[in-house]
């Protein structure tokens, strides 16, 4: 079965002889002998490492906004917990460090920015896992995100999508 790498609905029968594509899998109840004849650099599976890696450079709008917030919001955190720090050393006096330590902790906990900057790519993350396993490749959070304004789908492999029978539906 090749079909996480070529998108084939159904395994192709190999022979003796045949090329297998790194990453292929053993549907048959006997053992394969393969003999590698490219390197790894070479393989289909270090494309697609390659294109996965390029695609979580790929950011979409909403993540690179999120990061772009939390950027701008570390700063007012920061001085939001200097400030606590501060207020409960002048309000109270020889509070002990542990105090006053624990009040900037508990204002750096409340007021951080990290759910912006960690949540929106964890949902675009999962998303892309989801839909994967249900078998659809997404090929970035920016086209994750850009499927919600789809009016249109074309497929261009019929036999992947129908199983080699199209039937027209709806006009």
């Amino acid at each position: 079965d090749e079909s996480v790498l070529t998108g084939e609905a159904r395994p192709q029968k190999k022979a003796v002889g045949d090329t297998l594509l790194a990453g292929s899998i053993n549907l048959s109840p006997q053992p394969l002998h393969v003999q590698v004849v490219k390197a790894h650099a070479d393989s289909a599976m270090e494309l697609f490492k390659q294109t996965l890696a390029a695609a979580l450079e790929k950011k979409a709008k909403l993540e690179r906004s999120s990061i772009q917030v939390a950027s701008d919001f570390t700063p007012f955190t920061m001085a939001l917990a200097s400030a606590a720090y501060w207020y409960q050393r002048m309000r109270v006096g020889s509070s002990s460090p542990l105090v006053l330590w624990g009040r900037v902790l508990a204002v750096t906990m409340a007021a951080t920015p990290c759910p912006a900057a960690i949540g929106v790519p964890i949902a675009f993350l999962s998303g892309m896992s989801i839909s994967s396993r249900h078998g659809i490749a997404m090929k970035s959070g920016a086209a994750l995100e850009n499927l919600g304004k789809a009016t249109v789908c074309v497929l261009d492999k019929t036999g992947t999508v129908t199983f080699g029978t199209p039937r027209m539906t709806k006009m």
